[in-house]
């Protein structure tokens, strides 16, 4: 890992993602200018994934939501790295916590990743939506968002 270290519990591996985005997007205290990463190393990476790509080239890219101590502990906790650019929403975690139906590309360290529209106009909180329910309505509503309907699962965030 450093200086021929060997990771042996795997720390690089599982944090390496986390590091890449507080050196990269992290536009406060890093000036993409003044990374020095070889031109062909960005096109590399950039190949890999849609992740590299969006941290290396897409200048509007921010980690979502845009709240450290939950992005930390998201990516720390749950090994889960959430980032925004626009209306779409990149999420990376392990391979194995993505549901297989979804046929998702795996890199050699065991990520995948997925890219979703992500427009906050078009949300409701649960909170905001079973305000004005009775208990019944409440409940049918809960029974809506757990039931497994034509292999889908819609679980509010």
């Amino acid at each position: 890992m450093v200086r021929g270290v060997e990771d042996k519990k795997k720390l690089f591996l599982d944090y390496h993602s986390v590091l890449l985005i507080y050196f990269i997007l992290d536009s406060s205290q890093v000036d993409r200018d003044l990374i020095d990463l070889g031109s062909h190393v960005v096109e590399s990476l950039v190949k890999v994934s849609e992740f590299y790509r969006w941290i290396l080239k897409e200048p509007e890219t921010e980690i979502f939501p845009n709240n450290k101590s939950w992005f930390e502990s998201n990516a720390t906790s749950n090994g889960i790295i959430v980032l925004k650019k626009g209306n779409e929403i990149l999420i990376r975690k392990h391979s194995t916590h993505f549901n297989d139906s979804l046929s998702l590309k795996v890199d050699k360290y065991g990520y995948s990743e997925i890219v979703v529209s992500h427009n906050t106009s078009e949300l409701v909180s649960l909170r905001e939506k079973i305000r004005s329910e009775n208990l019944k309505e409440r409940l049918g509503l809960v029974y809506y968002f757990v039931k497994n309907e034509e292999g889908k699962h819609n679980y509010p965030s």
